[in-house]
């Protein structure tokens, strides 16, 4: 008897820590969705190229996002090769 009352514990135990484990793997799981909500606020690459091609510049690359903003290699209006660094939210240029 004292087995069986013992494994019946060891069982409890185990299914207890079982649910707990997979509630918190749910809960985890509902902080992803962050991350997709700041994907909206920042505009396609496709986008920064034609507002790059419609101020002027040319041979402009494929813009990079890494993370902060895009980097993108262009040839300017006077015809110099320039490094760009565009805000991703406004698409506006904030350093070459």
């Amino acid at each position: 008897m004292i087995e069986n009352g013992t494994s019946r514990r060891a069982a409890q135990r185990v299914l207890s820590a079982a649910l707990l484990s997979g509630g918190l793997m749910l809960g985890l799981s509902q902080g992803a969705r962050a991350q997709f909500a700041f994907e909206d606020e920042i505009l396609p690459p496709r986008v920064i190229a034609w507002r790059l091609a419609d101020h002027g510049f040319s041979g402009v690359s494929r813009p990079r996002f890494d993370g902060r903003v895009y980097v993108v290699d262009a040839v300017s209006p006077t015809g110099a090769p320039v490094r760009l660094f565009v805000d991703p939210a406004a698409g506006a240029i904030v350093g070459r």
